[in-house]
């Protein structure tokens, strides 16, 4: 199959990055590992000791579910900036095979690779505070579609990439917002508002529900009857479309006005 061809060349080149810049990498790996301890320290401190394990482990799904969605969507900017940079764009976007299908084989290899990084961060936490995280097909459902609108979020960047060249600032900016606007530092149950304007985001919904099936043990058949978990399939739904129809017209605005050739 063409897809797992593309995933399996994607992935392999991503570890071979990883290999060349070993010590960037490892450090990375080292400091959102610290980062996390870090955040735990000083949560632990405002609740003056009262900060229990189940609380950790919120933090932790949320952080780790952020994590992965950060560094996917940072990968596929950077890559489409250093595509645009070497002169490969023109060539990846004009080729006989479909754009989408290439597109969506990198993104793919992508987070599987960051989720295996990420990965390895929850080991380490686990072990370290002696966490019990309770792992369910309902967890990785839930991980999986919230995952997948982040991939209609990086379609976006992509097209934007393709006809402004640079989307790094976007791209923070969105880190950001996932990062304290999902959830996924502390729930958002204490704020309605809050919580009914961050549901539009790609995460938030997903971050809940992966709470409740992490830390609380909710069974599968539990999770899909919720109205979250429709409401989940509906952003994922949402987000890919929108994503690639401003894949499709950034794309077709960068071929009009020839911009493909050049960074």
């Amino acid at each position: 199959m063409i897809l797992l061809r593309l995933v399996g060349i994607e992935l392999w080149r991503e570890i071979r990055l990883a290999r060349s810049y070993l010590v960037d990498s490892v450090a990375d790996q080292v400091l959102y590992t610290l980062g996390f301890l870090l955040l735990s320290g000083i949560f632990q401190l405002v609740a003056q000791g009262d900060y229990r394990a189940s609380a950790q482990l919120d933090l932790l799904v949320g952080y780790l579910t952020w994590r992965v969605a950060d560094s996917t969507l940072l990968s596929l900017s950077r890559l489409a900036t250093t595509d645009a940079q070497w002169g490969t764009s023109e060539q990846l976007w004009l080729i006989s095979l479909s754009p989408h299908l290439f597109l969506l084989g990198r993104t793919l290899a992508i987070f599987v690779y960051q989720t295996c990084r990420v990965l390895l961060i929850a080991i380490v936490v686990i072990l370290l505070l002696r966490l019990l995280p309770i792992v369910t097909p309902a967890s990785i459902l839930v991980f999986l579609l919230a995952q997948s609108a982040i991939f209609g979020v990086g379609f976006m960047l992509v097209g934007l990439q393709l006809l402004y060249k640079n989307v790094s600032a976007i791209t923070l900016g969105l880190s950001t917002a996932l990062l304290f606007l999902t959830g996924a530092l502390a729930p958002l149950d204490q704020s309605s508002l809050l919580y009914t304007l961050a549901r539009f985001l790609p995460l938030t919904t997903g971050i809940s529900l992966l709470r409740e099936s992490v830390v609380e043990g909710a069974s599968l058949s539990t999770i899909v009857m919720r109205p979250a978990f429709l409401w989940l399939v509906a952003v994922a739904a949402a987000y890919g479309l929108i994503g690639l129809a401003i894949l499709d017209r950034m794309q077709r605005a960068a071929r009009q006005q020839g911009l493909l050739s050049h960074y």
